[in-house]
C-alpha cells in the first residue's frame, strides 16, 4: 500500500514538474534575436541567417564555426519565419532544462530539508541562465546526472540529441558536448560491464545527426565537409587568434585546482562509481579553457566561468551530503575568487556577472506579438546600417549583379540589398589554415565567383593590428588575378571581375 501512494506521488510529481518547467520558462526566457548593427561580429550574425535563408550549404557553400543551425543563436530579422522558428525552439529548450534540474532536485534529495535546498541552487541556475545557448547545454549538464541516478533510458536519448543540436548550432558547444557525453557513456560501459552501450549511443547520435543534416538540406552534401572545417578553424585558432597577455599563474592553478576537487568532493559520498563519473566534466573543462585561453578575451574568457558557474551548481544539487554540499561551495567560491585575479593585463578585469532575468510587460508583449517585435528589429536596424550605404554612382554601377564584401563587413550587403554571393569564409581574419584559405581562392578563380567585389576600409587596419595579406594571401592572390579595381569613393572600392588573368 506504502509502495503505491508513494508511485502515486511519483506520478504527480512527474506530471507537475513540466507545467512549474513552462511557468518558470514564460517568467525567464529571453526573446531571441537583435537588430542589424556594423562591426565584426554582427557581419557574421548576419551572415549565419543569410546562409539559412539561401540554403547555403555548411560545409560545401559555406565554412564557419557555426552550423547550419547557427542562426538560432544568432538570429537577426531577415525574415519573420526565422524569428518565429528560434523563438519556439529556445523557449522548448527552457522548458525541457528546467523540468530536468527540477527533476534532480527531487531525485538527488534524501529529505525535505535538502529539497528545499536543491530547489533554492535550482532557481539560481533558472534564473541566472540568461544566455540563450546555455539551456541546450543545461540539458547535458543536468541530463547527465539525472541518468545515473535514475538509469532511465530516455535521459541518454535526450543527452544525444542535445549533443547534436549543439553540434548543428556551433562546432565548439558541440565539442564540448561530445567531451562529456563520451566519457560518460565509456564510464557506464565499464560500470556496467557492458560495451553494447557505448556502439547503440554511438550509432543513434550519428543517426540523429545524418537525419537532421538530411532533415535541413534534403541531402548529406556537406555534413562531412562541416566536422573538416570545424576541425581545421579549431587547428588554427589557438596562433592565429591569441592575444596573449601575461597571466596570473598562481590565480590559474588555484582555479583549476578548485575545479578538480569540486569535482572530487561530488563523487566523494557516493560509490566508488560516482568517484569516477563526475571526472567526466573534465572533457568540457579542457575545451572551454582551450576555447578562453585560445583568444584569451573577456569575451571567449567567460565561456569558462560560465561552465563552472552553471556545472557547479548542479554539481552542488547532485551532492547527497550536507557536508560534501558545503565543501564543495567552498571550492566553487575559491573558482570564482580566482577567476578575478586570473588576467590582470587585458583591457578590463574579465569578470563573469551573470544577472538575472525576470519577467515583464514589455518582454511578455515581444513574445506574443513577434510580427511588431520583428518590424522594430527592421526598423532599428535600417538606422545603423546607414553609415554602410554606398555612393549612388557605385550601387547603380552593380546593379543586380552578384557581388561579394571584402574584408568582413557583410552588413553592406543588407544596407544595400545587394545580390550575395559569399565566399566559403566569407570573412577574411578567420582564413588562417591553407586548406581555408585555398577554398576561397578556388571560388574566385571558379565560375560562381561574383560578378564584382565591395572592398571596404576595414582591410587596411586588420583586426588586432595584424599586416592584412597575412590573412588570407592565396585568397588576395586570386582577387589580384581575376579582378580589376574600376571605382573607389568613400570608405568603398569596387573591384570588376575580368576575362583575362591580370597577375
Amino acid at each position: 500500500m506504502k509502495s503505491c501512494e508513494q508511485s502515486m506521488i511519483a506520478r504527480w510529481q512527474a506530471a507537475l514538474i513540466p507545467v512549474i518547467g513552462i511557468i518558470l520558462a514564460l517568467f525567464t526566457y529571453l526573446q531571441p534575436g537583435a537588430h542589424l548593427v556594423p562591426g565584426l561580429d554582427s557581419s557574421w550574425a548576419y551572415a549565419l541567417n543569410y546562409t539559412f535563408q539561401q540554403k547555403l550549404i555548411i560545409g560545401r557553400d559555406i565554412y564557419f564555426t557555426f552550423g547550419p543551425l547557427g542562426f538560432l543563436e544568432h538570429t537577426r530579422p531577415l525574415s519573420l519565419q526565422l524569428l518565429v522558428i528560434s523563438s519556439i525552439f529556445w523557449f522548448l529548450c527552457a522548458v525541457i532544462s528546467y523540468s530536468l534540474i527540477l527533476l534532480l532536485c527531487l531525485y538527488a534529495a534524501k529529505n525535505k530539508v535538502q529539497i528545499f535546498v536543491n530547489l533554492s541552487l535550482a532557481l539560481l541556475v533558472i534564473f541566472y541562465a540568461n544566455e540563450i545557448i546555455q539551456r541546450l547545454l543545461l540539458i547535458l549538464y543536468s541530463g547527465i546526472f539525472l541518468h545515473w541516478i535514475t538509469g532511465n533510458r530516455i535521459y541518454l536519448l535526450l543527452l544525444g540529441t542535445a549533443c547534436v543540436l549543439c553540434l548543428l548550432i556551433k562546432f565548439s558547444y558541440g565539442v564540448a558536448g561530445l567531451a562529456l557525453y563520451l566519457p560518460y557513456l565509456s564510464v557506464l560501459a565499464i560500470r556496467d560491464k557492458n560495451p553494447k552501450i557505448l556502439i547503440i549511443e554511438l550509432l543513434i547520435f550519428f543517426s540523429l545527426y545524418i537525419l537532421l543534416w538530411y532533415g535541413i538540406y534534403g541531402s548529406l552534401s556537406g555534413a562531412a565537409g562541416y566536422i573538416k572545417g570545424g576541425m581545421e578553424f579549431s587547428k588554427g585558432s589557438a596562433s592565429a587568434m591569441a592575444l596573449n597577455p601575461e597571466n596570473n599563474w598562481f590565480a590559474i592553478t588555484t582555479f583549476f585546482t578548485a575545479c578538480l576537487c569540486a569535482l572530487l568532493t561530488t563523487g566523494w559520498h557516493y560509490r566508488v562509481a560516482w568517484l569516477i563519473m563526475p571526472l567526466c566534466f573534465l572533457g568540457p573543462l579542457f575545451i572551454w579553457s582551450k576555447y578562453a585561453f585560445g583568444r584569451e578575451d573577456i569575451g571567449h574568457l567567460s565561456y569558462l566561468m560560465s561552465f563552472i558557474f552553471y556545472a557547479g551548481l548542479l554539481c552542488l544539487i547532485a551532492i547527497k551530503h550536507n557536508g560534501g554540499k558545503l565543501l564543495c561551495l567552498i571550492f566553487f567560491i575559491v573558482c570564482f575568487q580566482s577567476w578575478e585575479k586570473m588576467h590582470s593585463n587585458i583591457n578590463e578585469e574579465p569578470l563573469f556577472t551573470p544577472r538575472p532575468v525576470f519577467f515583464s510587460p514589455s518582454t511578455f508583449q515581444h513574445r506574443t506579438k513577434l510580427d511588431s517585435l520583428f518590424t522594430a528589429m527592421q526598423n532599428a536596424g535600417t538606422q545603423k546600417l546607414a553609415p554602410l550605404l554606398l555612393p549612388h554612382t557605385l550601387r547603380n554601377q552593380i546593379g543586380n549583379d552578384s557581388v561579394d564584401i571584402y574584408p568582413w563587413e557583410t552588413l553592406i550587403v543588407a544596407a544595400n540589398q545587394l545580390n550575395w554571393t559569399p565566399r566559403p569564409v566569407y570573412q577574411n581574419y578567420i582564413t588562417y589554415t591553407p586548406f581555408l584559405d585555398s577554398r576561397n581562392k578556388n571560388f574566385y578563380s571558379g565560375n560562381k565567383a561574383p560578378e564584382y567585389i565591395i572592398w571596404h576600409h576595414h582591410s587596411f587596419s586588420d583586426i588586432d593590428n595584424r599586416y592584412p595579406p597575412s590573412s588570407d594571401p592565396l585568397t588576395l592572390e586570386a582577387i589580384l588575378t581575376h579582378y580589376q579595381l574600376i571605382s573607389c569613393e568613400q570608405l568603398f572600392c569596387l573591384w570588376k571581375r575580368q576575362t583575362n588573368n591580370l597577375l
